[in-house]
């Protein structure tokens, strides 16, 4: 006799805690529908692994949940187009104001391959670069100073053509580096804060152009990709969500867990930057445990 069992399809979310064991989930938050847009799969949903911020919004302003409307840019963003390419998406929406999350700097690499250094806090990092040209030059550069431990902790290295771009990976410390010799184009002390410029107010998410963010006219500035991008009226990165989140066909609105305490597998995170690890100090996480 043969026995049949009809197995029905369903969605399983990528492991994001390593110890569920040591895993702590004092807070809730409630989750509204209009806080989630549709993507071109035609779910409002979100996977599991993203952020919760606790926001000042609306008129009058109130405070509130809502997932934590970071995006990061995974092209140029240019100022002759409104549409930003990003990693999930689906966190803004119509009336964020977007502005750049980090400070940072720009600095021009050359095509030689000259020992290049850069000074921080006395401590001379040095690397020589492959040549060929400045492009290659700028990828092994950014490589190779994102691997210094002392760096990495304070700075991100973002290469973009023949630049490199240098932000402030806890998004709070201003940039000082002092680009000593090699093939930096220009060298010195660099010290700009660009942490408030304004990028423009989103549209909607365009979830038939590859989920592109669409502003209201054309971005006020010029960023490379790898840039972050947040609102002002972010008060608390609040919590992190371990399960994905779907409004599609009915629910107004979730409750939900958060996690504040744990170890989690830092590559089954949607989005995750040096600010958040600032403020959910007790959540670990790593590529590997």
């Amino acid at each position: 006799m043969a026995f049949f069992t009809r197995q029905f399809t369903y969605t399983q979310d990528k492991p994001i805690l390593a110890f569920p064991h040591d895993a702590s989930f004092p807070k809730s938050a409630q989750i509204l529908k209009d806080d989630v847009q549709p993507g071109a799969n035609g779910k409002r949903s979100l996977p599991a692994g993203y952020f919760v911020a606790r926001v000042l919004e609306g008129a009058p302003a109130v405070e509130r949940f809502r997932p934590l409307p970071r995006i990061q840019a995974s092209a140029d963003i240019l100022t002759s187009s409104p549409n930003i390419e990003a990693d999930m998406p689906w966190v803004v929406k119509n009336g964020d104001e977007l502005f750049v999350l980090e400070p940072y700097v720009s600095a021009q690499v050359t095509a030689g391959v000259a020992a290049t250094s850069v000074t921080y806090e006395s401590r001379v990092y040095s690397f020589t670069p492959p040549g060929g040209t400045a492009q290659d030059n700028a990828i092994a550069i950014a490589d190779f100073f994102n691997s210094q431990i002392h760096l990495k902790d304070v700075f991100r290295f973002v290469a973009n053509d023949d630049d490199v771009w240098i932000f402030s990976a806890d998004a709070v410390s201003e940039i000082d580096l002092d680009l000593s010799a090699g093939e930096w184009a220009a060298t010195g002390v660099v010290n700009l804060v660009l942490d408030n410029t304004a990028v423009g107010t989103v549209s909607f998410v365009d979830a038939a152009n590859n989920d592109e963010v669409v502003l209201q006219a054309n971005a006020a500035t010029a960023l490379p990709a790898g840039v972050n991008l947040t609102t002002r009226t972010v008060l608390e990165v609040y919590g992190l969500a371990i399960h994905s989140i779907d409004f599609t066909d009915f629910k107004e609105n979730y409750d939900i867990a958060l996690l504040d305490e744990g170890q989690v597998y830092l590559g089954a995170l949607p989005y995750y930057d040096d600010g958040i690890k600032r403020a959910l100090p007790e959540i670990k996480a790593q590529l590997k445990w």
